[in-house]
């Protein structure tokens, strides 16, 4: 599929000016947007080369051609089978990786053929910016305070979506969703981003003390939808644990480090690698969802590319307490992040890949799902919040861009989403189960 898309492969070599147009009515303005540099540690693209052999035990030979996603949920108590061993071993296991130079990763895995993945961080506009413009595209405010969410909630819901993209509820297994929406791609001859569920910190961590450096066995296990489209790629997560592995070491780092780390002198906030732990109150909170919009900085969104030409971004929603799910109640020992908070810290995200994107590509499209809405325990719902007011701060060109957006759910919650959309006003949707 990669000949469909060539001018994709021009994006990660060269430096771009990523800047919004302003509307008329506006007289905010910023600097352009530093672009990925290769040279930039903190802002680079590697070219990854993943070199692929089977490393098992010498007391076991595995046919190479055999090896498979199924065969490892088969052995899974099998520490000689791929996918079941420790990621750096000190004896011989399953796994090896090294550095070839700076810009190469050696992963020892099945195959013998190289796999290049590409990657860099992508920042578009500071998050001031972006706030202001999507005050600026719903009907004002009617508060002295212009960050009332509740008005905020109640100007998205009832904004007028005729000349926004089709939403496509999917609703079954992640595998499936990839499936319909690369095939899409490849029918459409259109590029795909799919803006994945991960952490803050771009990692695939499956609890606060999984450390992606010493073991990945977990996420080849984990069936929901960042491992399931982290595994879509063959070594991809070595890809994953061996690029960002060491960056836990930086407290923060992640699309909002350059923001936590200068509040957390000011409010008692910290970071475990992408799970937030905190000890202040609702007003506390309150200010920092107000410096937030505030903020000069800018998110930083990890992107990289399959090798068949599939964008991913890896996207993550802070953990709250707002919802069923209770895991992560305990990091938070006073109040947990409010709903404003869990909105912003997506809608930033999301409006930074569609801009990013659209400014890009004549034609795109986009899958994702309702991030944070899982044991993260975000407020039901925001995540389509989120996206939606993504979609109303865009300039309008950019919107046309779009051909559709695929949104992925599971069990019960795509029939409600659909009955939940439905409500909204000329918005254009469909259900499809798989």
């Amino acid at each position: 599929m990669r000949h469909l898309f060539s001018n994709l492969d021009t994006i990660e070599q060269h430096k771009l000016n990523i800047q919004d147009k302003p509307s008329a009515s506006t007289s905010t303005t910023e600097p352009a947007a530093k672009s990925p540099d290769l040279k930039d540690c903190g802002n680079k693209t590697f070219n990854l080369e993943i070199r692929s052999y089977l490393s098992c035990s010498e007391t076991k030979s595995l046919d190479q051609t055999k090896i498979s996603e199924r065969s490892v949920r088969e052995n899974k108590n099998d520490l000689t089978c791929p996918h079941s061993g420790t990621y750096y071993p000190d004896k011989s296991k399953t796994y090896r990786t090294s550095d070839i130079d700076n810009n190469h990763v050696e992963v020892k895995i099945t195959d013998l053929k190289p796999i290049i993945i590409h990657h860099s961080l992508i920042k578009t506009s500071t998050m001031e910016f972006a706030f202001n413009t999507l005050l600026e595209n719903i009907p004002p405010i009617n508060s002295n305070n212009k960050n009332d969410f509740t008005k905020i909630k109640e100007s998205i819901l009832k904004h007028d979506y005729k000349e926004a993209p089709k939403l496509s509820i999917i609703n079954g297994d992640v595998k499936n969703q990839i499936t319909l929406t690369e095939k899409n791609s490849t029918k459409m001859q259109t590029p795909l981003v799919i803006i994945n569920a991960s952490q803050l910190n771009y990692q695939e961590q499956l609890s606060k003390t999984h450390n992606i450096r010493t073991d990945i066995k977990g996420v080849y296990f984990d069936n929901t939808f960042g491992p399931g489209i982290l595994k879509s790629q063959q070594g991809g997560p070595e890809f994953l644990a061996h690029r960002l592995s060491e960056n836990n070491q930086t407290e923060f780092y992640g699309a909002f480090r350059s923001f936590f780390q200068e509040i957390s002198n000011d409010f008692n906030i910290h970071a475990v690698g992408g799970y937030y732990e905190s000890n202040i109150s609702e007003h506390q909170w309150d200010e920092i969802s107000e410096r937030l919009c505030k903020s000069a900085h800018r998110v930083e969104s990890f992107r990289w590319v399959k090798q068949n030409s599939t964008i991913i971004y890896q996207t993550g929603a802070i953990n709250s307490a707002n919802s069923t799910a209770k895991n992560y109640n305990y990091l938070h020992k006073q109040a947990a992040p409010p709903y404003f908070i869990e909105f912003l810290i997506l809608f930033f995200q999301y409006r930074n890949v569609l801009l990013y994107e659209t400014q890009n590509n004549p034609r795109v499209l986009f899958h994702t799902t309702e991030i944070g809405g899982g044991c993260f325990s975000n407020t039901k719902g925001v995540a389509i919040l989120a996206l939606q007011a993504a979609l109303i701060s865009l300039p309008k060109d950019e919107v046309k861009k779009i051909e559709c957006i695929f949104i992925g759910t599971y069990g019960n919650r795509g029939d409600e989403l659909r009955h939940e959309l439905s409500n909204i006003k000329n918005l254009k949707t469909n259900y499809q189960v798989l």
